[in-house]
């Protein structure tokens, strides 16, 4: 009888080991996501300011409908070009548009129920260099960035984000 016992304690200290190590990966995925996420926002910012904010148009054309021009001039990360269509890193469909009569660029991503709360919330605290970034309802701007705390508020229930940049 104590080696069936043995047995099965020693079964549940296994399957209690792998579930450990599955919670530990998601951890990881959870937070390597939105490391990338925030390396993939600077690296737009900052192709776009090199690329179109220093010509006579400004962000002009910064619009869908020149996403393939941009994505051929380098100025999104290749894992965000889906056969021509932009896609984020969380695999939801990415707007363009030219606002403040060309003055700024904006991206608005997320919002498809693929991102977790946890992750937007380190993308919204991580996140810098930005005129404005809107989540949800909640705009932050640089004098006004969030913490933990309200970027978790303002990420609940998965909203779109709206990064705007000059």
């Amino acid at each position: 009888m104590d080696s069936i016992l043995g047995f099965f304690a020693g079964r549940g200290m296994q399957l209690a080991a792998m579930a450990g190590v599955a919670l530990l990966i998601a951890a990881v995925v959870v937070i390597m996501g939105s490391g990338n996420m925030v390396s993939d926002l600077t690296f737009i910012m900052t192709q776009s300011r090199a690329q179109l904010a220093q010509g006579n148009n400004g962000y002009a054309n910064f619009t869908n409908a020149n996403a393939s021009g941009l994505i051929g001039a380098g100025v999104f990360p290749s894992t965000w070009n889906k056969s021509g269509t932009l896609y984020d890193r969380w695999g939801n469909a990415v707007t363009l548009a030219s606002t403040a009569n060309g003055v700024q660029g904006q991206v608005t991503f997320g919002g498809g129920g693929t991102e977790t709360t946890s992750s937007c919330s380190s993308v919204a605290s991580n996140l810098n260099g930005y005129s404005s970034l809107q989540i949800g309802g909640k705009t932050f701007t640089p004098s006004s960035m969030p913490d933990a705390a309200t970027a978790g508020t303002a990420c609940a229930g998965q909203p779109t984000l709206t990064l705007t940049f000059q």
